[in-house]
């Protein structure tokens, strides 16, 4: 039976692993990564966060059946726990990885090293040890483009006269999944495939270059993206810098709220992710701390309010980072969501458990622009997101790759 001695990045990435994966399993964990567990476990952060959840649960199960030493149960038919000690490698001058390589190499052939690093792969592939990625939130191949259909003259005539138009003779596409129309006059039409009760699904017509709060869409997939969040609690919005992504969002949430009495803040969220080396910590108050943070929400609104004295963040705008969501019960607003490509599976999952009754949930990101070493674009929590919410029908993905900010900036994502 296959074994799996279990990498320090593994466990700081999801410390259910532990406890609720690889049913029937042994789990191994070397000494050295008992104690990079224990260097981790005061950081204020994530990382820290599971270290701590870690060491509880393995203190937790001392009482089952068996000894950590030869094997202790996890769970009930959950396989078992064994921790290595520190003697079990004799050469003491081995580096971290080097000595969880030798542990996994020592412990024989029905063991594999279970680790998202990729250097230690590699060196496990010179010294022919067996190694797998951890592949949380990596479940199914997912979309990440709008596909082409091709209507026939008579059905693309139904669509535009009618707005709308029977799509139970197509197969193959998700809920809410929006697709650009080809046929013999290469019209340029968009359409989403949306379930309507006691209709079945049809093809909905998305009108082009609508404008919202006074921000006109400059292509087809920034029109997918303003109806979306018109039309869905939940919107995915994912692509590279200079998509619109941010403006279109704020714009949207802005005209929500403004037309209808449902919604009473709108909530901005940003997870605490520098780009490159960190400038330490920042003086002032906690809307001073998070001011640099946010720049980006300030940048757009200032562009949508260019040309008034207007101030919105002062009446029904809050900012606020990930991090103080715990807890919240957000019934009646309007959330955005920035940069969710630099979150974990566990935090998005706690965000969304926070969304109350009457509430929009619009999460951005773009998983080419991963800051958290941790996190990579399988398991990074909008890619999860994503693979979750594809094809229900609360949840509409929109993916942006056109570059509208300027040349300058379209060149630089070239790079």
């Amino acid at each position: 039976m296959c074994k799996f001695v279990v990498d320090t990045n593994v466990l700081l990435l999801d410390y259910r692993i532990l406890s609720d994966k690889f049913p029937g399993k042994d789990l191994i964990i070397p000494f050295v990564v008992l104690q990079e567990l224990d260097s981790k476990k005061a950081e204020d952060s994530l990382i820290g966060y599971n270290s701590r959840k870690c060491i509880q649960f393995i203190e937790s199960i001392k009482d089952n059946d068996g000894n950590y030493n030869d094997g202790i149960v996890r769970e009930k038919e959950n396989g078992k726990l064994i921790l290595l000690s520190e003697n079990y490698i004799s050469e003491k001058s081995y580096s971290n990885d080097r000595n969880i390589i030798e542990c996994t190499r020592l412990l024989g052939e029905d063991h594999v090293l279970l680790t998202n690093d990729k250097y230690m792969r590699i060196l496990c592939e010179m010294f022919e040890i067996k190694s797998v990625e951890y592949e949380n939130g990596k479940n199914r191949k997912i979309l990440t483009h709008h596909r082409t259909i091709e209507l026939k003259h008579d059905e693309l005539n139904t669509l535009i006269t009618e707005g709308s138009l029977d799509a139970d003779d197509f197969d193959d596409f998700y809920s809410n999944e929006y697709f650009h129309v080809f046929n013999d006059n290469h019209s340029d039409y968009h359409v989403k495939a949306q379930y309507v009760e006691f209709s079945g699904t049809r093809f909905a017509h998305i009108k082009n270059e609508q404008t919202v709060h006074g921000v006109t869409a400059k292509n087809h997939e920034q029109d997918f993206l303003i109806d979306a969040i018109q039309n869905h609690p939940i919107t995915i919005g994912m692509g590279p810098a200079g998509t619109g992504k941010t403006l279109l969002s704020l714009a949207c949430a802005l005209s929500l709220f403004e037309s209808n009495t449902l919604y009473k803040r709108i909530l901005l969220l940003k997870p605490l992710s520098t780009i490159g080396r960190d400038i330490g910590y920042l003086p002032g108050d906690k809307d001073e701390k998070i001011e640099p943070f946010f720049a980006s929400f300030a940048d757009n609104l200032d562009y949508i309010y260019r040309n008034t004295d207007y101030d919105p963040t002062n009446d029904y705008i809050d900012f606020e980072p990930l991090t103080h969501m715990r807890g919240r019960s957000l019934n009646n607003y309007i959330v955005i969501l920035d940069e969710a490509q630099n979150i974990t599976k566990l935090e998005m999952k706690s965000l969304g458990s926070r969304i109350g009754y009457n509430s929009k949930l619009i999460v951005l990101g773009d998983i080419t622009q991963i800051d958290e070493h941790y996190l990579n674009k399988n398991n990074n929590g909008l890619n999860v997101l994503n693979n979750h919410f594809q094809g229900k029908p609360e949840a509409a993905c929109v993916f942006l790759h056109k570059s509208e900010r300027s040349r300058i900036s379209e060149l630089f994502e070239e790079l």
